[in-house]
């Protein structure tokens, strides 16, 4: 299990055709890691709709390991 990233929060919107994610700063409100488009992987609601979430996830974490530990908020 990842440490607790404080501060820190993977902002995730789960959409009908892609599901995208950025990792913000909550003390300032800047965009740490997805800077520009952000990560962006497709809806997959053929399998789990959690596949494209692992996705964007892993791309955060390769930009920016504290993705890893950082607090999750979703909205669909």
């Amino acid at each position: 299990m990842a440490e607790p990233s404080a501060g820190l929060a993977v902002c995730v919107d789960f959409g009908s055709t892609f599901t995208k994610a950025l990792l913000v700063d909550l003390d300032t409100g800047t965009v740490v890691a997805g800077a520009g488009a952000g990560a962006e992987h497709r809806t997959t609601i053929d399998t789990d709709v959690l596949d494209g979430y692992d996705a964007c996830l892993a791309e955060l974490v390769a930009a920016d390991p504290r993705a890893a530990g950082a607090e999750v908020l979703a909205c669909s």
